[in-house]
């Protein structure tokens, strides 16, 4: 395994087990048997490492916003929290700990909310393809769309800050998330929905009080 890849993965369960502010290249350091100058070979300051750290995960975010050609467009955006779930948790810390970020590392921060943005209009652009083969309803305009995506976020982060990383369920996380989706969709889009629906597994709850 490269180097990089190791101090990445190492970085990351520290900062979901001690939080980010408790975590430093030494501690890193320590974790993966390296040399301090090692680690700083690599990643120079704390912020490099956040925003390594970031850019691994909005790698992998975004390979998912590829729809596999043999795939339903709605069957595929249902299922896709429950494939992002691994990554969300696997950088737990960048929604535990968004705060403490924008508060100690705000060139950090800024980068960040840049690539959240850029993801946000890929997003959009998925919900409008969605609207135009006709799951969403036709009367939802681009300021729905945008709050639709707000929703979704904030959905996503309560879940995750909510929950005890013990009790998190994927199942549980992709129900959650989908379910605001209903009141937007047509008929043709609540059939599907509900069909998924039936296939997630009966005892997983929303983890919502």
């Amino acid at each position: 395994m490269q180097t990089r890849k190791i101090i990445l993965e190492a970085a990351a369960s520290l900062m979901n087990m001690h939080g980010v502010v408790n975590v430093t290249l030494r501690d890193v350091a320590k974790a993966t048997n390296k040399s301090y100058g090692n680690i700083t070979y690599h990643f120079a300051t704390k912020d490099a490492l956040l925003l390594g750290l970031f850019e691994a995960m909005d790698e992998a975010l975004q390979a998912l916003q590829t729809q596999p050609a043999d795939t339903d467009l709605f069957a595929y955006l249902l299922d896709l929290p429950l494939l992002n779930f691994e990554i969300s948790t696997q950088y737990l810390f960048f929604t535990t700990d968004l705060v403490e970020i924008k508060r100690n590392h705000p060139a950090v921060f800024e980068r960040i909310h840049a690539m959240n943005e850029a993801r946000r209009l890929r997003w959009r652009g998925l919900l409008e393809s969605l609207q135009a083969h006709g799951y969403l309803r036709d009367e939802l305009e681009r300021a729905d769309l945008d709050y639709l995506m707000l929703l979704s976020v904030s959905v996503r982060t309560f879940y995750l800050q909510w929950q005890s990383p013990e009790t998190l369920q994927a199942q549980a996380f992709a129900q959650t998330v989908n379910k605001l989706l209903v009141p937007y969709l047509t008929e043709k889009a609540t059939a599907t929905y509900d069909r998924w629906n039936k296939t997630q597994d009966p005892m997983a709850t929303s983890g919502l009080p």
